[in-house]
């Protein structure tokens, strides 16, 4: 099997995540204490949340709650 990958947004030197909300990509830039939303429709990838102490893992409960790992603060 053959892989392609397209580099769809950044650079950013540490990323994680990643969390599917139904239509955009929820996924961490850690360096920066943030998280990012990339919308795949749109192409657009846009701060989601700032002051994120070092987030990384990511995941949603079945009410649609967002959970974020964080190493730091």
């Amino acid at each position: 099997m053959s892989w392609t990958f397209e580099q769809v947004a950044g650079p950013f030197t540490f990323t994680e995540g990643p969390a599917w909300t139904g239509e955009d990509v929820l996924f961490t830039d850690i360096p920066n204490n943030r998280i990012m939303r990339y919308s795949p429709a749109t192409g657009a990838c846009v701060v989601a949340y700032t002051d994120t102490p070092r987030a990384n893992g990511l995941t949603f409960d079945r009410q649609n709650r967002l959970y974020v790992c964080e190493g730091g603060g």
